[in-house]
């Protein structure tokens, strides 16, 4: 069946905008066509009534074999499913669904006009539909040049520009947005693992856990990454009831001690991100980028707050990844990486995970050499690009290769190569995962300021 690429705007500023406009991004999917490109969020000012809360704005592109006016009904009918309430015009709205453009169709009736008659005029607009149309090509996606020429027309002409609109992520927290390339976030790493490759055993009850926590905390942590499963070359995974027995007290403990503090949660299991986000977890970070189970990216999707996930590159499985044969990448790392990550992000939304929830990470050490994983991080920044320039994730701390590069064989004692790691991959990186807080927020505190 034929299709025709249509840009639809999405606003929210009443209630959880973030995971409203994530199931708005899903119903899209499931009533308009998949969808094949989606803009990052934008935080901004309110239009005409200014006394109301700050909207976020976004851009998705949806495939589909609807004429605009079947689109619009659509719309109008997931904004109803999402609750919106008529305030009248310009007012507050739970969700808020504009047909922008629709390939080459022009329409001007009462009740609709394609192209939108005042996208050309609005930053909150143009700024995620120039996003929306790069990610079509970093993507890959195939399209008709007809069905973007109108954009490409409104993109070429120059705009006023709105100081105070701000570009956001949010797969952290799950109603907190931070403002994107301000700084370098920390994501503290607590184990409850006895077989971990540097601190295994060290936080094994849920006291000491909270302790570590704690400290990570105090010295500067943005967030926590709580693993039930070790994932060093060579490490057999535990058992499920094992990996929820370790994860789930501390979590739990974790929420308690610290209500508002971004907590992730290192599975690959689904099971175990269903249960350490009914406890209170925020992020599922997954190293097999949700291809270890097949109900992963399903769970994630079915998340009635649409809670983050981290998706990782990796070959094989902790048992396997050091295999040579899996270490051959054709067209040099970085590309596959970029390629593989590609094909993981458009797995994730085609299961029904809305972008505006995911992290990426290129998985230094994992299926790498250390050659490769000091060209991964050269070409970090060629990565990013390659990936729609979604958040990015880095775990490089206490790893084998920064041994191999400063000669330390004791990982425990790599905390300082960590750092210096971590700030040469400033601007690129969004969060670094650390087990020595302290050391990387004052490493990325001078290579920000530098840097950024």
């Amino acid at each position: 069946m034929a299709t025709t690429l249509c840009f639809i705007g999405v606003g929210s500023n009443v209630g959880p905008r973030v995971a409203t406009a994530c199931r708005a991004w899903q119903q899209v999917q499931a009533r308009v066509g998949a969808i094949v490109a989606t803009s990052h969020l934008y935080d901004t000012a309110p239009q005409h009534v200014v006394d109301q809360p700050r909207f976020l704005n976004g851009v998705v592109v949806a495939a589909t074999a609807l004429p605009p006016r079947a689109v619009l009904r659509e719309l109008k009918a997931v904004e109803a499913a999402l609750g919106r309430e008529d305030r009248g015009r310009h007012g507050p709205r739970e969700v808020d669904l504009d047909v922008l453009f629709h390939g080459t169709t022009m329409v001007a009736d009462a009740d609709l006009e394609v192209p939108h008659p005042r996208a050309a005029r609005r930053d909150f607009v143009l700024r995620p539909l120039r996003d929306a149309r790069r990610a079509l090509d970093a993507f890959g996606v195939p399209y008709d040049a007809r069905d973007v020429a109108l954009v490409d027309n409104v993109l070429s002409e120059p705009w006023l520009r709105d100081a105070t609109l701000r570009r956001v992520w949010a797969p952290l927290d799950a109603e907190d947005p931070w403002p994107r390339g301000d700084r370098t976030r920390v994501m503290g790493i607590l184990n409850a693992t006895p077989d971990s490759f540097s601190d295994g055993g060290a936080h094994a009850s849920v006291d000491a856990a909270v302790a570590r926590a704690g400290a990570m905390v105090d010295d500067g942590a943005d967030c926590l990454d709580v693993g039930g499963e070790s994932t060093r070359p060579g490490a057999v995974q535990p058992p499920l009831e094992e990996e929820l027995a370790r994860v789930l007290p501390v979590v739990e403990a974790l929420r308690a001690r610290f209500p508002g503090l971004p907590l992730s949660v290192d599975t690959r299991r689904g099971a175990v991100a269903a249960a350490a986000r009914a406890a209170g977890a925020t992020l599922t970070n997954d190293v097999s980028g949700g291809s270890h189970d097949p109900a992963m990216l399903k769970t994630l999707a079915d998340d009635p707050d649409q809670r983050g996930v981290c998706l990782m590159h990796m070959r094989g499985t902790p048992l396997t990844m050091a295999d040579p044969e899996l270490r051959v990448y054709a067209g040099g790392v970085v590309d596959g990486v970029a390629a593989e990550l590609r094909d993981r992000v458009a797995a994730a939304a085609a299961a029904g995970v809305a972008p505006w929830r995911v992290l990426v990470d290129p998985g230094v050490g994992f299926a790498k050499d250390t050659a490769q994983n000091v060209e991964l991080l050269r070409g970090l920044g060629e990565v990013r690009r390659k990936t729609g320039d979604l958040p990015l994730l880095l775990g490089v701390s206490r790893k084998r290769f920064l041994g191999d590069l400063t000669g330390e064989p004791d990982a425990a004692r790599r905390d300082a190569a960590t750092a210096g790691a971590c700030a040469a991959t400033v601007p690129h990186a969004d969060v670094v995962r650390v087990h020595d807080v302290r050391a990387a927020r004052h490493a990325l505190a001078a290579a920000d300021a530098i840097l950024r």
